[in-house]
């Protein structure tokens, strides 16, 4: 039984994911866990803060973005190395939005 339970958990986790679109009005961050449960944040690029704790070896650890007093964290499923990758994607595309360009 805790063998069966074991796997099911892990397989209810892997359908979570995030989806994250910057334009130059808004930034919609989208959480879907197991059983299509889904959290929508909203932001507009020139209020939010994008925040990261780096390890000298391992690279990004946490990533989160702030505004106006709402926090979350992004990319928690990622490797440190994806999660490194991600943090410099999202780090040009608030540039970008912030700019006006996207």
């Amino acid at each position: 039984l805790l063998i069966w339970l074991a796997f099911r958990l892990n397989y209810a986790s892997a359908k979570t994911y995030e989806e994250v679109a910057v334009s130059a009005h808004e930034i919609v961050v989208r959480k879907v866990g197991p059983g299509k449960r889904h959290q929508e944040f909203r932001f507009n690029p020139f209020w939010v803060r994008m925040s990261m704790t780096r390890l000298e070896d391992e690279g990004v650890t946490r990533l989160s973005l702030s505004s106006r007093g709402e926090h979350i964290d992004i990319g928690n499923f990622l490797n440190p190395e994806d999660r490194t990758t991600f943090a410099g994607a999202m780090a040009n595309a608030l540039a970008t939005a912030k700019a006006g360009g996207v």
